[in-house]
């Protein structure tokens, strides 16, 4: 998925009625995702199931250097 930023690695995943969204920052500087809109509205209450860097639960708050979270639904 594209999400304006060459150094985020994001996707999601779907099977059955389960859904997984990972967002990945590799790079040493902070960055914000863009995410589609659509995707934004889908995750917007939802809090990560993990993550390596306490802050922002939200999915398109901004990722601090090397920071990960996986969202599912």
């Amino acid at each position: 998925m594209d999400v304006g930023a060459p150094a985020v690695f994001a996707f999601r995943r779907t099977l059955g009625a389960q859904r997984l969204l990972v967002i990945a920052n590799l790079s040493s500087s902070a960055v914000t995702p863009h995410l589609p809109e659509a995707e934004r509205d889908y995750w917007r209450d939802e809090r990560p199931i993990l993550n390596n860097v306490v802050g922002e639960d939200r999915a398109d708050a901004a990722l601090s250097p090397w920071e990960a979270k996986v969202y599912a639904r």
